[in-house]
């Protein structure tokens, strides 16, 4: 099956001749490596969920192209470890590692160290819920985040909240809530947990020094009504990482999903396209977002300004097969592609894994996972957009631990996801950081692709 969607139209053509001016401007000044998720530092907290007496039974899959050590160390249950490993290893916790307590100072983070560059996922299971987010290294971590959360539904009991990491000593924390600030200090492995009855998305969060920030909700229904509410979580990019263009892909086993914009700046302008619908929206000041329901197709998503996407799984009256749940997980822009992910499907009981691929149609036939052509192809869109066609292949996937490249070194993105019987998770395999503040993963060194883009 192909569904085809066609972009087209002049709206597009002003903000795409400003991103490439940007583009150039950026790019004069170079970089001398990659930066991205795959590294060696890592500041991990475990947001809290629907229920305090759970024990959070949650896993660090670490996934490399070669054999290392990863360091774990867990204060909070006095853990410091040291464990080998050969391209991945699987360390299950099984200790209550949750800040349950609302706006109080606790040393529960989780600082985790390799000596080879790794991608790190945590994974929540399979007590009660399942969750999990890609980590981000501490290379990437920054000062400044926009809160990107959901609403609560009317049992009260189950708030919106965001979990605050902090990786360095006397830190100072200013998190902006409509018109109120509220301050704390922090030292190295703090945690501090804010809880909402409101929805806490748009929340700005602003630090003297660099700080991880965790965000989503202890039992959320998306959209609201839903038979049920489920456990959402993600690691947020700061706002140094928010990004101009974005392909969302369709998520299996649904009829729909749920696609939130969040501005980063005052006076952001985007536009988003897909089979129903071609709008322009702007938004007011920094933290201001917009929800989109979506028909199970892709989106096109471009802005004036730096800007969050988050999608987010339907839950069960919205999805076609009536498996699995919710999840959020962010969608990385297409500059933030590359062309190499390692990762770890783990195998859950009762659950089907996919991997959504999103690259230039010309590009796919070079996609290679573990030295093979990719299989057990799902479904496939393909999408139109000005001179450019592209695609969105999902694949089902079963547990082991792979190395999905392109051959010819062109860039893809990526994002993985399960669902089982009531449960469901998703995440982005990496994000490359690079490219940050230019235009289009089609894109290379030689300048003269830049004119295929404007119509």
């Amino acid at each position: 099956m192909c569904a085809m969607l066609i972009l087209h139209g002049k709206m597009f053509t002003r903000m795409r001749v400003l991103l490439v001016f940007l583009y150039v401007l950026c790019a004069s000044y170079g970089q001398t490596q990659p930066t991205g998720t795959f590294g060696r530092d890592f500041y991990i907290g475990i947001l809290k969920t629907f229920i305090d007496n759970s024990i959070p039974e949650f896993s660090i899959l670490i996934t490399s192209n070669t054999s290392g050590t990863a360091t774990i160390y867990i204060p909070h249950l006095g853990i410091n470890t040291t464990r080998s490993f050969n391209q991945s290893l699987d360390y299950e916790v099984t200790g209550d590692t949750i800040t349950k307590i609302n706006a109080t100072v606790e040393r529960k983070g989780i600082h985790v160290t390799t000596d080879v560059d790794v991608t790190l996922v945590v994974l929540k299971h399979p007590r009660n819920t399942v969750e999990g987010f890609l980590s981000l290294p501490a290379t990437m971590l920054s000062t400044e985040y926009v809160i990107a959360s959901y609403d609560s539904h009317n049992d009260k009991r189950y708030l919106s909240n965001f979990l605050i990491v902090s990786a360095h000593d006397n830190t100072d924390i200013e998190i902006h809530e409509n018109n109120s600030i509220y301050s704390v200090s922090m030292n190295h492995l703090d945690t501090y947990l804010f809880r909402g009855y409101n929805d806490l998305s748009g929340v700005v969060v602003r630090s003297n020094k660099p700080i991880a920030v965790f965000s989503g909700h202890e039992s959320a229904q998306v959209p609201k009504p839903c038979f049920d509410g489920e456990y959402l979580v993600e690691q947020l990019l700061p706002v140094k990482h928010f990004a101009y263009e974005f392909i969302v892909p369709p998520i299996p086993l649904r009829s729909g999903y749920v696609v939130r914009v969040y501005s980063s700046v005052q006076n952001t302008t985007f536009t988003y396209s897909n089979a129903t619908n071609s709008k322009t929206i702007s938004l007011a000041k920094a933290g201001d977002f917009l929800e989109i329901l979506s028909d199970n197709n892709p989106m096109y998503v471009l802005a004036d300004k730096p800007v969050q996407v988050m999608m987010y799984a339907t839950c069960l009256p919205h999805n076609n097969t009536a498996r699995g749940d919710i999840f959020m997980t962010i969608v990385p822009s297409v500059t933030q592609f590359t062309n190499s992910y390692h990762f770890t499907v783990k195998a859950l009981y009762g659950f089907t894994h996919y991997l959504a691929i999103t690259t230039r149609t010309e590009f796919i036939s070079g996609l290679r996972i573990n030295d093979h052509a990719m299989g057990n192809l799902f479904h496939t869109y393909n999408v139109s957009h000005a001179y450019l066609t592209f695609n969105v292949n999902v694949y089902k996937m079963t547990g082991g631990v792979y190395h999905l490249q392109h051959e010819q070194g062109k860039t893809f993105g990526a994002i993985q996801c399960g669902f089982g019987s009531n449960f469901a998770y998703g995440y982005p395999l990496g994000i490359n950081t690079s490219k940050d503040g230019g235009l289009t993963f089609w894109t290379g060194k030689d300048m003269s692709h830049l004119y295929q883009l404007i119509p």
